[in-house]
């Protein structure tokens, strides 16, 4: 593998995550144990195959974008700041971050930004978080520019055509038996295109292992882009 973070080489990658019955089960893409994590910068699987695309399908080193990312990787977050036009990041919860990383308190159920504020939204593996997706997705569409768009990424089970949710599923315990991890509110299904497209979004979907096959990229996780149109 050669990171395209830290342009180490590496034969062996570290662990991450754990094997839940659930995840394993239902194959669930971007969750469970899996040897992802560089030895050298820490980057996963995940965070290459978003970074890959920011690079070198959106240019955001070369264009002036305006773009907000939710719960930023700091692997990420390190290479972006002071290094694109405008860039805002914005989390819930503080805690996971230094004072230094500069990070807004951010709701995105409401977030406070002004309508059309942004060319692009990052949000990664957020979504199967927030109890009221629907009101979520509704604000990133509202506080892009028309022709912006979002990177919206979820664990998702093709094995499910539905994407499995319960309002009565609230407790750690149950969540973790139901979702695979104690803070998942919900199992997307492959209907998860779907549920994008019900808000408005155009959506494209990218592929980047066979373009990146030395990046230490999942091969079955997709990349999923929403934008917003003027229709």
């Amino acid at each position: 593998m050669t990171c395209p973070f830290c342009f180490g080489i590496h034969t062996d990658l570290l662990p991450v995550g754990v094997d839940h019955p659930v995840i394993v089960r239902k194959k669930i893409i971007g969750a469970g144990y899996r040897f992802v994590k560089c030895p050298t910068c820490g980057s996963k699987d995940r965070d290459r195959l978003v970074y890959t695309f920011l690079v070198d399908y959106l240019g955001v080193f070369k264009k002036q974008f305006s773009i907000l990312h939710i719960a930023p990787e700091k692997v990420i977050l390190k290479r972006l700041t002071g290094h694109v036009y405008d860039y805002v990041t914005g989390d819930i919860d503080l805690s996971r971050y230094s004072k230094s990383d500069n990070i807004r308190q951010t709701d995105l159920l409401n977030t406070g930004f002004s309508d059309c504020r942004f060319d692009l939204i990052i949000c990664n593996h957020v979504l199967e978080h927030i109890v009221d997706e629907q009101r979520a997705l509704q604000e990133i569409k509202r506080i892009l520019r028309v022709g912006g768009s979002a990177i919206l990424q979820v664990p998702i089970s093709p094995l499910l055509q539905i994407t499995e949710e319960d309002p009565k599923i609230i407790t750690n315990k149950d969540r973790l038996e139901h979702f695979g991890q104690h803070d998942h509110v919900r199992l997307y299904g492959i209907d998860y295109e779907d549920r994008l497209k019900k808000i408005g979004f155009k959506l494209q979907s990218f592929s980047l292992f066979e373009k990146y096959p030395n990046f230490g990229l999942n091969p079955e996780e997709k990349l999923y882009l929403a934008s917003k149109s003027d229709d």
